[in-house]
């Protein structure tokens, strides 16, 4: 069996390695779309729709197990999981739900903290491209990925959706990344 073939399968987990910021309208062109035209078809003209409105089970059978949804603790700024997909537990070996991104050993969690911290304060979109290499540093795993914002009072962001393509075509998010990565990063 291949290191391909064991990670399709769960069975090495994985560490994001590096991300790189991209525009909204490049993740578009995966799965993202259907994930970011919901949450826009939800929040009209306002700057994002509620957790009220927001039902994963109306998202596609494809894309709900890649969903993670973390609630925003604004006054340490931290975040809990309160839904980790099935999906992003086979492919990171991990099931966060309940957990702090600062409670996790994470050698990124400075950089996703951050990453949140873009999506409550200017209460748009963020949308990057992964790489996740498994824990044997062997097998990259390209994604493009989203995060949402969610409103309950209409000002301020308490809840973050966030979802990644771990299906998507592997060569041209790897090429992409690579293409947008900082010379010296690992991509």
């Amino acid at each position: 069996m291949s290191l391909a073939d064991l990670h399709a399968r769960g069975m090495l987990p994985a560490t994001t390695q590096t991300v790189v910021r991209t525009s909204v309208a490049d993740v578009l062109e995966s799965n993202c779309r259907e994930v970011f035209e919901y949450w826009d078809h939800l929040r009209g003209q306002r700057l994002a729709p509620s957790w009220s409105e927001f039902h994963l089970e109306e998202l596609s059978p494809r894309t709900i197990p890649y969903i993670r949804v973390v609630d925003v603790d604004l006054q340490a700024f931290d975040i809990r999981y309160r839904y980790w997909g099935t999906g992003l537990v086979r492919v990171l070996g991990q099931d966060r739900t309940g957990r702090t991104l600062s409670g996790l050993p994470l050698s990124r969690a400075k950089q996703a903290l951050d990453e949140y911290k873009t999506v409550v304060e200017d209460k748009a979109p963020y949308a990057l491209i992964y790489n996740a290499t498994t824990s044997k540093n062997a097998y990259p795993l390209y994604a493009p990925a989203i995060r949402l914002p969610l409103m309950d009072d209409r000002e301020t962001v308490n809840i973050i959706v966030a979802y990644a393509d771990f299906q998507a075509d592997q060569e041209k998010w790897g090429a992409r990344l690579r293409a947008q990565a900082e010379p010296g990063d690992p991509a």
